[in-house]
């Protein structure tokens, strides 16, 4: 087998990437609060769940000589998260959204600050330095407007899944045509 076979025999990987990744993007894109309904709902499930097998963690090892005081405390702390997030998600999407827009901020800042100081050539600060701004206006959005930021969030998940889709189908196919124009046969790979 030609050493130059290996990589584009498997564009199959690319295009079903490309391909689920595109039908995720559009799915956020298109039914955006459905889409937050079940990640809500997964989250809620996960977080019970982990706080259910922390607890049963605990009580197993309570006998021996592990620290099981803070597996029954992470355990409660969980289920407690995984409660407020059924019966008050507002609050709980608030607060990850406050969490979100502070590492944005945070982000933001260390660019600007980063393009200030840096010594780097002048172009390359300036840039810096409105790329910083991007992340900045985005968590004061989220400060200011932090229910319809969530939706905006995953919106912007859903472009940035439409592109990454398109790129990994094009990156399928030409692997592809590479794959058939050298010759390389599937079984030999």
């Amino acid at each position: 087998m030609l050493e130059v076979c290996r990589i584009p025999a498997r564009w199959h990987g690319y295009i079903l990437s490309g391909v689920i990744f595109l039908i995720l993007g559009i799915l956020c894109l298109i039914l955006t609060q459905q889409v937050m309904s079940v990640l809500f709902i997964l989250f809620s499930a996960i977080a019970l769940l982990l706080g259910i097998l922390l607890i049963v963690a605990g009580v197993f090892v309570a006998g021996l000589r592990f620290q099981w005081v803070p597996l029954l405390f992470l355990g409660g702390i969980f289920i407690v998260i995984g409660l407020a997030s059924i019966y008050y998600p507002d609050i709980v999407t608030a607060l990850a959204i406050y969490l979100i827009a502070g590492i944005a901020l945070l982000v933001g800042l260390l660019m600007v600050i980063y393009g200030a100081i840096s010594f780097v050539e002048t172009k390359t600060r300036v840039l810096i330095v409105l790329l910083g701004f991007i992340p900045l206006v985005i968590a004061i959005y989220m400060i200011l407007y932090p229910t319809s930021a969530a939706a905006l969030l995953l919106r912007l998940w859903g472009v940035f899944a439409c592109i990454l889709g398109v790129a990994l189908l094009v990156q399928g196919l030409i692997l592809r045509k590479i794959n058939y124009e050298f010759g390389c046969n599937e079984a030999d790979t």
